[in-house]
């Protein structure tokens, strides 16, 4: 990381983690880009997809005995659901 407090590479980092199904790395990305001056207006519709992505692949998998790739599948199905439209948040 030769920019690690770059605000803009965090959030853009966040938003790559968060549609490859990682919403946990994303939304550390997220915050940390929040903390180093990202505008919530970029940065708070990823977080709220992460944090529902989060808490709804935690019930399915409470509730579920599916396989690994039919949980990663889920959760790329609700990334893209819930997941701010690239021009709504830019």
């Amino acid at each position: 990381q030769a920019t690690p407090d770059d605000a803009e590479l965090r959030r853009l980092l966040g938003v790559a983690l968060l549609e490859g199904g990682d919403p946990v790395a994303a939304a550390l990305e997220l915050r940390k880009a929040r903390e180093l001056g990202a505008p919530e207006t970029t940065t708070l519709p990823w977080l709220a997809a992460s944090s529902t992505i989060m808490r709804w692949v935690g019930g399915v998998v409470a509730m579920s005995t599916k396989s690994s790739s039919s949980l990663a599948s889920m959760v790329s199905t609700s990334v893209y659901i819930l997941a701010p439209k690239a021009s709504a948040a830019a």
